[in-house]
């Protein structure tokens, strides 16, 4: 079996890829190697079809990165050999009696492109049906993190929380999730997402992620607990907090998803100055 195995074996009702969506920092690692630890599930992780990020060692990163070669057309042509690839592996997960599972790296789409749509899905969707999952975070704890890891680049947090209500409202009427919950009740979470993605839960599924080693990402959790965790208000920078309460877009996020705002009263909680960012090595953004 080669990754140019004929796309048509399967009958289309049967060649559905799953798809996970969220953005970095916000706990997507530690729920996807749940989701990886399920009985029939393969899950490949911060998969995209855009080669200029990451990989450094990746030829086709250093000609795009460093010489801007590719034209529409030659794009086009790696998104076939992309579509290959994952059409080899969902083949072989098929053939296995596996469900594939593919946790998209939004934050190309969302944040560092500003593209504001999931490249991802609409690659896929040539050739596969796309059964896709959304998970949140509190947007405060997602900008907290990021922050501390360097993510946010030029972004303010009224475009930040522009940029993620973006996502949510292209992934409108697709099942959505919380971090939240899935720390207070992973069990139950986990349970859900198997019906989603038709998965047949493993309830020993943390003895068996400790053997799961493949899950890009993991920027702030370290220990393997999972486990509600206080806010680090004092990494919150105070001139963050007061344009977070001055941010329509916030106002608007924290309605749409249920997110409690922060008030005048958490600023006096927060540190004083933005934290320096932590030295990331290229890699995931989970």
């Amino acid at each position: 079996m080669t990754p140019e195995a004929n796309l048509g074996t399967l009958p289309r009702m049967r060649r559905t890829i799953h798809t996970v969506h969220h953005l970095p920092a916000s706990g997507g690692t530690v729920l996807s190697q749940a989701v990886a630890a399920m009985q029939d599930c393969i899950l490949l992780s911060e998969v995209h079809p855009d080669r200029k990020f990451w990989a450094p060692y990746n030829p086709i990163v250093q000609i795009t990165r460093g010489y801007r070669l590719l034209s529409e057309a030659e794009t086009k042509a790696l998104d076939d050999l992309f579509l290959k690839d994952i059409a080899f592996i969902h083949r072989a997960a098929m053939e296995r009696g596996m469900q594939l599972v593919v946790r998209d790296h939004a934050f190309i789409d969302f944040m560092a492109q500003n593209r504001l749509y999931s490249r991802l899905v609409a690659v896929l969707r040539e050739e596969f049906s796309v059964n896709s999952l959304v998970t949140t975070r509190d947007p405060i704890d997602v900008w907290i993190s990021c922050s501390l890891n360097g993510w946010l680049g030029d972004l303010n947090p009224e475009t930040f929380c522009f940029r993620y209500r973006k996502m949510l409202e292209h992934f409108a009427g697709v099942p959505r999730l919380t971090y939240e919950d899935f720390v207070a009740d992973p069990t139950a979470t986990l349970q859900k997402i198997c019906r989603i993605f038709d998965l047949r839960f493993a309830p020993n599924f943390q003895q068996r992620m400790a053997h799961i080693r493949h899950i890009t990402g993991n920027s702030g959790r370290r220990a393997p607990q999972i486990a509600p965790r206080p806010r680090q208000w004092d990494k919150l920078a105070r001139d963050a907090a007061r344009a977070f309460l001055a941010s329509e877009q916030y106002s608007l996020l924290c309605q749409e998803t249920g997110y409690v705002p922060i008030t005048e009263n958490d600023v006096a909680r927060c540190g004083q100055q933005p934290p320096a960012p932590a030295e990331v090595a290229d890699g995931g953004l989970g």
